[in-house]
């Protein structure tokens, strides 16, 4: 089991690990997470194939969000299905294909990697379940298991706000502009704000009024329902992936630590290899 910080950088353990394998086929990935990470990254055409770890390093570090990863790893044959075990009740199951679109973003020629359904060729397949649903047999698939923590207990609220410094002088035109394109483009969305004599933005994007709150009881209950559904699929991973999600705010360091200790409960109903 291997601990990483943020969710996209992933792609450098998955693409160490099929290079030592020196794997012909393609990775069974099952992803256990709040969100599913399937947003269309936009990249530069030289990081879209993996052809050094370097290249691998630059394109998470500098160009992936954590919520746009999955298709890289697609498009680079290291996984070819996904399995998202997620907290909704909802179902879904699609093939597909990627389409790449050309763009100019801030001046820069990029590639655009997009879902594809309609495409004639869809040699990619993306479920969606939850623990209590149809149990999914995986025996004999060549399986990776990554869990974020942020399927136990996540605060989108924080997760998806952007709080950043700025000089006095932004601050101060900030307030007196009424046209200014904060304003305009994020309304009450947005906030500035003083503190030790330092100043900040923060925008928020995403609101949503749902109490967040950390019960440890049902933090480790839920921990137990996700092994018993695991074990009923004979699953068998190669590699386990555990992501803490802090970082970006979507968990504490707190429950991240608590989490992180008692996911060896898992030890008790799958074993790996």
């Amino acid at each position: 089991m291997i601990i990483i910080e943020e969710h996209h950088e992933e792609i450098i353990y998955l693409y160490d690990f099929f290079e030592k394998k020196k794997e012909l086929s393609p990775y069974y990935l099952v992803h256990v997470d709040e969100h599913a990470d399937m947003f269309s990254p936009i990249i530069s055409e030289k990081h879209l194939s993996f052809s050094s770890k370097s290249d691998v390093e630059r394109l998470v570090y500098n160009e992936l969000r954590i919520s746009d990863f999955l298709l890289p790893l697609f498009y680079n044959n290291i996984i070819n299905e996904v399995l998202w075990i997620s907290n909704e009740t909802k179902t879904m199951s699609f093939s597909f294909n990627i389409r790449k679109e050309r763009l100019t973003i801030l001046g820069e020629e990029k590639i655009k990697l997009i879902v594809n359904t309609n495409a004639e060729q869809k040699p990619y397949k993306f479920h969606q379940i939850s623990v209590s649903q149809n149990i999914v047999n995986l025996k004999n698939k060549n399986i990776i298991l990554t869990i974020d923590i942020d399927y136990f207990v996540c605060n989108d609220n924080k997760g998806e706000s952007l709080e950043i410094e700025i000089a006095k002088d932004e601050y101060e035109r900030v307030l007196s502009d009424k046209f200014h394109t904060l304003k305009l483009s994020y309304g009450s969305r947005f906030k500035t704000y003083v503190k030790d004599r330092k100043y900040y933005l923060i925008i928020q994007e995403y609101i949503d009024n749902t109490s967040i709150g950390t019960n440890e009881d049902k933090i480790v209950n839920k921990i137990h329902k996700l092994g018993k559904y695991l074990s009923k699929t004979n699953i068998n991973p190669k590699l386990i992936l555990v992501c803490k999600s802090s970082i970006s705010g979507y968990v504490s360091i707190k429950e991240s630590q608590f989490i992180i200790k008692n996911l060896n409960i898992l030890n008790k109903y799958i074993k790996w290899e």
